[in-house]
C-alpha cells in the first residue's frame, strides 16, 4: 500500500507547525462545547500569539485584550490541560477558568512552549489566551491545544477512547478507508504497548479480494494487533515500512475484525496515527493520486505519485470513460511529473495557470482532488509563501487534502492555478505543502508544453470553481506490478 502522506514535524501530543511570520488578526473566537472524553482529542486551533497588554515581567508577558480561544466544558473524571505550540515564539499562557480563576505558565510544556494541567476542571465556560515572552515575538504563530491526555504529573495518560466502527463488503468504495486515533495504552506485551479496547471493528464481507489492515504515524514507532473473526490474534511492527505497521490476508474471513494500534516505547503512548483497511495492497500494487490536464494530450501530476508505476497509468474523468496516459519526463527534485495521453475523451478542458499577481499570504485558494473515487473539493488560504523547512519552491496552504490529494492543482479565487499540493503534515493541523505554480510553468516550457495563462483580477463563486475544476482534474491509478 502506497499512501502519500509525509510528515515533516511532529510531538507526542500534537505535531508542530512549519515557521512563517504572520500578523496577528483580532477576528472573535468560536467557541468550542466540550464533554469530558471528548473525540478528536487533542483538539487544536492555530492563532496569533501576544497582544498589547503586558503586566510585568513577573506576569504572564505580552497578552492579546481578547482570549484567542474560547470553550464551555462539562468536566467528568478525566484531568484537562491547556497548552501552546510554537516553533516561532516562546509563548506564555493565560487561562480563566469558570470560577474566575486566573492561571498563568510560560515553559511547562517544555522548549518555549506553555501548559496548564487542571486535574479536577470546573465545568463551566474556559477563556484562553496565549502570550509571547517578548515584544518582538508578537503575532508569531502558534497552536493552542485542549486535551485530556495529559495526567497532573505531565506525562501521557492511557486513557480510553471511542471505537471507531466501520461495515465493508469486498470492493467498497474510497479505498483506503483511514481514520485518525491515538496509538498505544497501558497493556505491554509482544505487541507493544497496547489499548484496553480496539480502536476500529471492522465488519467484512470478503470476496476475491486480499484484506490490508495498517498503520501510517510519522511520531511514533507504531505496532498492530488484529484480532481475526476465527478469534486468532496477528502482531506486526515495522512491516508497513518507516516504523509503520502492516498486516495483509490473502484470502480473510467473513466477520468481525478487532484492530489495536499500539506503540512500540512507553514515551509514545498517545501520539497520534492513521490506521487504514485497503484491499489495493497485494501481489499487485495498486495506488493512486491526482493530476490536471495543461495541454489537450498532456497531465501534471507528483513523481511520487508515479514513481512505482509499471506500464501506462489509467486516468479516470468524473462521468467518462477512463484512458491510458504514458510518464514523459519527470523532475524528482520538484516531485513533478509529465503524463502523455495519445487520446482524451471529450469534456474535458486544460486549466489556466496564473501569471500575476504574485502569490500573496491570506489569499483565499480552492483545492480539487482524488482521496476518494468521486474528487474532493476544499476551500483555505495561504498560509506561508515557503514550503516544508523554508523551501522557496513551495507554498503552504490550510485548504484540507487527504492521501490520494497528491497532484492535485491549487485554485486561486478566480480559478487559476497557482500550486500544486505536495504533501501534508499528517497531524499538524491543516499545515500542508504545494509546488509553485510558476516551477510547474518552467517544467512544462522546458518540455515544450504549451499552456494556457491569465491574469487573475476577478473572483469567481466557489462553486464555480469546483464545476470548471471536475473538467480539468482526474484521478490517477497507478500499479506497480508487485
Amino acid at each position: 500500500m502506497c499512501i502519500k502522506t509525509l510528515s515533516f514535524l511532529g510531538g507526542t501530543v500534537i505535531g508542530t507547525l512549519a515557521a512563517s511570520a504572520w500578523v496577528a488578526v483580532s477576528e472573535p473566537p468560536q467557541p468550542w462545547s466540550l464533554e469530558a472524553g471528548f473525540e478528536d482529542d487533542p483538539r487544536s486551533v492555530e492563532i496569533a500569539a501576544g497582544g498589547p497588554s503586558h503586566d510585568g515581567w513577573g506576569g504572564c508577558g505580552f497578552l492579546p485584550d481578547e482570549p484567542q480561544l474560547v470553550f464551555d466544558y462539562v468536566s467528568g473524571d478525566s484531568t484537562l490541560s491547556i497548552g501552546t505550540v510554537s516553533r516561532e515564539a516562546d509563548t506564555t499562557l493565560e487561562v480563566t477558568t469558570p470560577l474566575g480563576h486566573v492561571l498563568c505558565d510560560d515553559d511547562s510544556g517544555g522548549d518555549g512552549d506553555a501548559l496548564v494541567t487542571l486535574q479536577s476542571p470546573e465545568s463551566g465556560q474556559y477563556e484562553i489566551r496565549v502570550g509571547t515572552y517578548s515584544n518582538a515575538e508578537i503575532g508569531s504563530r502558534s497552536d493552542v491545544y485542549v486535551t485530556e491526555f495529559i495526567a497532573g504529573d505531565g506525562s501521557i495518560k492511557t486513557t480510553a477512547q471511542s471505537t471507531h466502527r466501520w461495515s465493508l463488503e469486498a470492493g467498497f468504495e474510497d479505498d483506503p478507508r483511514f481514520v485518525e486515533i491515538a496509538a498505544g495504552g497501558p497493556n505491554h506485551g509482544d505487541c507493544g504497548f497496547l489499548p484496553n479496547e480496539p480502536q476500529l471493528v471492522v465488519d467484512y464481507v470478503s470476496g476475491d479480494y486480499t484484506l490490508s489492515i495498517g498503520t501510517e504515524s510519522y511520531q511514533a514507532d507504531t505496532t498492530l494487533e488484529v484480532t481475526m473473526p476465527s478469534g486468532d490474534v496477528l502482531c506486526d511492527d515495522d512491516s508497513g515500512g518507516v516504523s509503520n505497521a502492516l498486516v495483509t490476508l490473502d484470502d480473510p474471513e467473513s466477520g468481525q475484525y478487532e484492530i489495536r494500534i499500539g506503540t512500540y516505547s512507553y514515551d509514545e503512548v498517545g501520539s497520534r496515527s492513521d490506521v487504514f483497511v485497503t484491499e489495493l495492497t497485494g501481489e499487485s500494487d495498486v495506488f493512486s493520486g491526482t493530476g490536471f490536464l495543461v495541454s489537450g494530450h498532456h497531465i501534471v501530476t507528483n513523481w511520487h505519485v508515479v514513481d512505482e508505476a509499471v506500464g501506462s497509468v489509467t486516468v479516470r474523468a468524473l462521468g467518462l470513460p477512463e484512458f491510458q496516459a504514458e510518464i514523459v519526463t519527470y523532475n524528482e527534485e520538484d516531485d513533478i511529473a509529465l503524463l502523455y495521453a495519445e487520446e482524451m475523451p471529450e469534456g474535458l478542458n486544460e486549466v489556466v495557470f496564473r501569471s500575476r499577481p504574485p502569490v500573496s499570504i491570506g489569499e483565499t485558494i480552492f483545492a480539487f482532488g482524488f482521496p476518494v473515487s468521486h474528487g474532493n473539493f476544499t476551500q483555505g488560504n495561504v498560509s506561508a509563501l515557503t514550503g516544508a523547512d523554508g523551501d522557496l519552491a513551495g507554498l503552504q496552504f490550510t485548504a484540507p487534502v487527504q492521501p490520494g490529494s497528491s497532484g492535485s492543482p491549487l485554485f486561486d479565487a478566480e480559478g487559476h492555478v497557482i500550486g500544486m499540493v505536495t504533501s501534508r503534515v499528517a497531524d499538524g493541523q491543516l499545515v500542508n505543502f504545494a509546488l509553485r505554480g510558476t516551477l510547474v510553468r518552467v517544467f512544462l516550457d522546458t518540455n515544450n508544453v504549451d499552456y494556457e495563462l491569465a491574469d487573475s483580477d476577478d473572483i469567481l463563486p466557489p462553486q464555480d470553481i469546483g464545476n470548471d475544476a471536475q473538467d480539468s482534474v482526474v484521478e490517477l491509478i497507478v500499479n506497480s506490478g508487485w
